[in-house]
């Protein structure tokens, strides 16, 4: 299996075959969206089952984030 660019195409083959296929995506979405807009870089995080939180180093604070929303917990 082969994909194209931006990986909107794949192409499938067989080996001693004369035809491949092509396949196109259906839906186009990235599962992604930026809720935070700090620089992130090189901070660590900590997940907290027990309380549904997560915990993520930024410097010199510690922030705390709800594991279902995303939203910063208030303190």
């Amino acid at each position: 299996m082969m994909f194209g660019n931006k990986v909107r195409y794949g192409i499938t083959y067989k080996a001693n075959e004369k035809s491949f296929d092509v396949w196109q995506r259906k839906y186009s979405h990235n599962f992604s969206a930026n809720l935070c807009h700090d620089n992130l870089e090189g901070c660590l995080g900590l997940p907290m089952e027990s309380t549904e939180t997560f915990l993520v180093s930024n410097v010199s604070e510690i922030n705390v984030y709800d594991l279902r929303t995303y939203e910063a917990v208030p303190e």
